[in-house]
């Protein structure tokens, strides 16, 4: 069909179009039994990918450059003229740096087991109609790397008080970037951009709001301890020990 429809000039993002609209369409035509593991999977996958989301966002802001200051100085503004001797204590109680280097190595290492297992996962999955529209439509990407399905969760981020709904433009920046390989002996090697949302780990969200109650699927910050309010109800602060 595809062939046939260049043949009478056809261009290809009319072609592309019309594969978007017959996949719709068959959508509503066919029953929701018959895309309910798709639908299952899709959902499953776009929480892990918030997963990375999170991941990435925590160690983009306790790499040296930051270092988890970040959270301290605006999470406890009374102690901000001691924060810097207090993290330098010999106190055997504060993290050293090898300590920290774990950290960042235990988080690279959850990101490789979320990697590995979305792959596998993507392998056993039904090449349907929804899988199709999720992959070449929503997930297909700009030349400057924003998704379809990035700009269409903008009005979510905003409404959950993520970036998309201040002046900070932070959704509009890299998170990170890597090499993927399109299949074939003439495979070509394409460098991805990754742009996300906010998640629990986004340090301007926990500037902004004064609050940070980390990602409970991450590894707990060594500067994190939970402490309770006289009504019992468990609140989070940052710990300098």
């Amino acid at each position: 069909m595809e062939a046939i429809l260049r043949t009478v000039g056809w261009t290809d993002n009319q072609i592309f179009l019309a594969q978007v609209r017959w996949n719709q369409t068959k959508i509503r035509l066919l029953p929701r039994w018959y895309y309910s593991h798709a639908r299952e999977y899709l959902n499953w996958r776009f929480d892990k990918l918030r997963h990375i989301y999170a991941v990435w966002q925590r160690i983009k802001y306790l790499s040296p450059e930051n270092g988890e200051e970040i959270y301290i100085y605006n999470l406890h503004p009374d102690i901000r003229s001691t924060t810097t001797s207090i993290m330098h204590t010999s106190d055997a109680s504060t993290p050293t740096d090898e300590e920290k280097r774990l950290h960042l190595r235990r988080l690279r290492a959850e990101l490789r087991n979320i990697q590995g297992e979305m792959t596998d996962a993507f392998y056993r999955e039904p090449n349907n109609a929804l899988m199709w529209l999720d992959w070449h439509y929503l997930g297909a990407c700009e030349k400057d790397g924003r998704s379809r399905r990035w700009h269409d969760l903008r009005s979510d981020c905003a409404a959950r008080g993520g970036c998309c709904g201040r002046t900070c433009g932070c959704c509009e920046k890299l998170l990170f970037e890597n090499w993927l390989h399109t299949p074939g002996p003439n495979g070509k090697r394409i460098l991805q951009k990754v742009y996300a949302h906010c998640t629990a780990e986004c340090a301007c969200c926990v500037i902004s709001h004064g609050v940070y109650e980390p990602d409970p699927r991450l590894p707990r910050p060594w500067f994190v301890v939970e402490s309770r309010e006289g009504n019992g109800s468990t609140i989070t602060t940052s710990s300098h020990i």
